[in-house]
């Protein structure tokens, strides 16, 4: 069974995983989903007293320990694989560092990212983000994308 997480707005991908407010959770069994929930995903910046103004810095000088509240909430969820738009390279090496693949620089309607995933057509340019091209994660040779570690299919 597999746990993926994808960071949504409006019923598409979220454009930035640092502020992403929402993620889907869809558990997975034998190529067919078993569960689907969405989770609150903001992360507050506790200098704002509660207040609900949340942290929408992506520096690890600045938001870093805010990236790091994010990462820790999808270990609790025991995520394997996050699905997301644009991602630093600071907060992918964090989730990466927390045992969770991440397939990022995604865009498009949820319905139809979950369908690609479970074709194994998520790499496909038609749900990169505009600007990323065939090549991959900010043209690095499809670093974040492209054939998934579990044998190019994760369902």
């Amino acid at each position: 069974m597999s746990r993926i997480a994808i960071t949504i707005w409006n019923d598409r991908i979220s454009p930035v995983f640092e502020s992403a407010g929402t993620i889907m959770v869809i558990e997975m069994a034998e190529n067919r989903e078993v569960s689907r929930s969405e989770w609150d995903f903001r992360v507050f910046n506790s200098s704002d007293g509660g207040r609900g103004q949340y942290d929408r810095f992506y520096s690890p000088h600045f938001g870093g320990g805010l990236v790091s509240k994010k990462v820790e909430r999808l270990r609790e969820l025991n995520i394997d694989l996050l699905v997301c738009g644009a991602i630093s390279n600071f907060a992918e090496r964090l989730v990466n560092s927390a045992g969770i693949e991440v397939f990022g620089w995604i865009s498009g309607n949820k319905e139809e990212v979950i369908a690609a995933l479970r074709g194994n057509k998520i790499g496909n340019a038609d749900f990169l983000m505009p600007g990323c091209g065939r090549r991959g994660n900010r043209g690095r040779g499809g670093h974040g994308r492209g054939r998934l570690r579990h044998g190019g299919n994760f369902f």
